[in-house]
This record gives structure tokens, C-alpha cells and sequence, in this order.
């Protein structure tokens, strides 16, 4: 049983959980808010068990199945890169586009290599084919680990375009959620964390007016070195091993 102080506190965490909903846009008042205690329900309490089952029918009904493009081009952020002795390197993550197959080539964006993909697994199984949303394993032969990091992208050959200047829509987040305390001018240089890559960055809030903590306006970036990125691509920027704000590329500029 519940006892009346973690009732309370119990309260005030949904009441947070909806105004923080409600604060970025979300229906804060109509959204499933489900109390589960996961250990209590390892341990076989009726009651929990019973959380847990609702938390995953809310999951089922309320949560959208993320739209998929298995017909774009074929794209792969690089989670992890390890050699396999004998036969080359395996690179792995989650297909965001696009769908690859065994015997096709593709270009690894940041070594700058091109090859075919000698073998793929999903879920640890050896398959022919793979698409969009599918955690998946590639085996590039002759490539040396070396040469590959976390960060890389894989993708279909000559789709990406390696970019270091773009305007992008940002909501800067305050000091009371762990951002900053301070505004920033022209010039702040970050690190923008785009899919599985981070690269510093220098931020031109427009105008001559400084970008402030709880802001949510449109800047210009510009990168250390040349990313690929496109519009929609979403972003978190951090500095100094904190989240100061977080945004979405509006347009690319060169």
C-alpha cells in the first residue's frame, strides 16, 4: 500500500509532469499519467503488476507509431564502430531512412570511404535486407576500425552533403531546468549534438540583441567543421556538461 506522504508526493509529480506538458505544447490535462512501481511489481504485487500492464496499454493507444521512410535514400548514424578479426570492421545503429541490403554500397561520411556491405544482422540475426527503424550491425570488409568512430554516418553514396552554416529554430533553456543563467551574445561556441555526432559551433543570435535563458527564437549557426544536415534535423546544444537548449534546422545556408 501507498502511505499518505508518497501519495502526496506521488501528486505533485504528475502535477509537475502535466504543467511541463502543458509549458512545450503537449496536452498536459488529457495525457495518460500512470503510477507504476516497477520493483514492486518484479516482486509480484497484484496491484503494480496491474500499473505496469496500464502503462503499456497507454503506450499502445496514446504514443504514435514514428513515421518510417524505408523508400528515402539509405541513412545510418554510426552508434559504434568495433573490428572483426579477419574480415574488417562492423559499424552499428538504428536505420533512420532508407533500406539496405547485403551487396550494396555505401559511404561512410567522415573517413570519407565507400564500399559494400558484406553482411548485416538485426537483433543479432544474419538477414538480407534491413530498413528504417530496424537496429542493425554492418560488415564493411577491409575497412580498418581505425578509420571509423561514433559520429560517422553510413549512407547511400553521394546523398549527403557535408554543411557548416545553417539558421535553425531554438528554445534556450533557463537555469531553474538546468540550462543557463546568463544570455549569450554573438559568438558562443557550444557543442551542437546532431544524431550521433557533437561539434562545436558558433551561435549569431539576429540582430545585435543577445540570446536570453527561457528564450525561444531563430539563430544562425555555424559549425567547426562540415556536417551532413538537412531541414527538420532536431538538435540538443550543450556546454560544459549541461543542456543549455535545444532546436531544429530551419534552413541550410553552405
Amino acid at each position: 500500500q501507498v502511505d499518505a506522504g508518497e501519495a502526496a508526493a506521488m501528486e505533485r509529480a504528475e502535477r509537475e509532469i502535466r504543467a511541463l506538458l502543458d509549458a512545450h505544447g503537449y496536452p498536459g490535462g488529457t495525457t495518460p499519467v500512470i503510477r507504476v512501481s516497477a520493483l514492486r511489481a518484479l516482486e509480484g504485487v497484484p496491484r503494480w503488476i496491474g500499473t505496469i500492464e496500464a502503462l503499456l496499454d497507454a503506450v499502445d493507444t496514446v504514443v504514435p507509431t514514428p513515421e518510417r521512410q524505408p523508400g528515402e535514400s539509405f541513412l545510418l548514424p554510426v552508434d559504434h564502430a568495433l573490428p572483426r578479426a579477419g574480415e574488417g570492421s562492423v559499424i552499428s545503429g538504428t536505420i533512420e531512412r532508407g533500406t539496405v541490403r547485403s551487396g550494396d554500397r555505401v559511404q561512410v561520411v567522415g573517413p570519407d570511404v565507400e564500399m559494400a556491405v558484406a553482411g548485416l544482422e538485426v537483433f543479432g540475426r544474419p538477414l538480407t535486407r534491413a530498413e528504417a527503424g530496424d537496429p542493425v550491425a554492418l560488415l564493411l570488409r577491409g575497412v580498418p576500425h581505425a578509420v571509423l568512430r561514433r559520429g560517422d554516418l553510413a549512407a547511400a553514396p553521394g546523398s549527403l552533403t557535408p554543411r557548416r552554416r545553417f539558421t535553425a529554430h531554438v528554445h534556450v533553456l533557463p537555469g531553474a531546468r538546468g540550462g543557463r543563467a546568463e544570455p549569450f551574445a554573438t559568438g558562443y561556441r557550444p557543442e551542437f549534438f546532431l544524431r550521433t555526432t557533437h561539434v562545436l559551433g558558433a551561435i549569431n543570435p539576429p540582430g545585435a540583441r543577445a540570446a536570453r535563458p527561457g528564450d525561444t527564437l531563430t539563430l544562425g549557426v555555424e559549425l567547426s567543421r562540415a556536417t551532413p544536415v538537412q531541414p527538420d534535423l532536431r538538435f540538443v546544444i550543450r556546454d560544459g556538461g549541461r543542456t543549455v537548449g535545444a532546436g531544429t534546422v530551419l534552413t541550410i545556408e553552405g
